[in-house]
């Protein structure tokens, strides 16, 4: 069987929070989830590599994105996504396949997350979300 890998956790589990109860008819109980672009330099790379831009233009077009990004808040290590739900529980959530590893960033996040006392989880899957969610009692199911 092949692995998972943590885009399509992160997505599977968006969209069964969405169909479930993100929908209007859930008001005034209905939660959020948000993703956090943290990959994003590495998906324009990418898209830049594609239309055979110099490596030189792409790098210097990368740091000057990420130095704008550092400006205005970007911190690497930060979850993939935040889960904002009823009664003011908010959750941050890092997905990984089976096998993945937090960056030292990320441990460094997750270590400050957890002496704010905020609720942060390492998910590794679809049915590990949903436990994640009937855990923190943010939906009866």
């Amino acid at each position: 069987m092949r692995e998972e890998s943590e885009s399509f956790i992160q997505q599977s589990s968006l969209m069964w929070l969405n169909n479930n109860y993100g929908l209007i008819k859930h008001e005034p109980n209905r939660w959020m989830m948000f993703s956090i672009p943290n990959e994003l330099a590495m998906g324009i790379r990418s898209a830049l590599l594609e239309l055979k831009l110099p490596e030189r233009l792409i790098n210097q077009a990368i740091a000057l994105a990420l130095k704008k990004a550092k400006n205005t808040g970007f911190t690497p290590g930060v979850s993939d996504a935040i889960v904002m739900a009823p009664s003011g529980v908010t959750l941050y959530i890092e997905f990984k396949t089976k096998i993945g590893r937090q960056s030292d960033e990320q441990i460094e996040f997750q270590r400050r997350c957890e002496l704010l006392g905020h609720k942060y989880y390492l998910c590794r899957s679809l049915l590990e979300f949903q436990s994640i969610i009937k855990s923190n009692n943010i939906v009866t199911l």
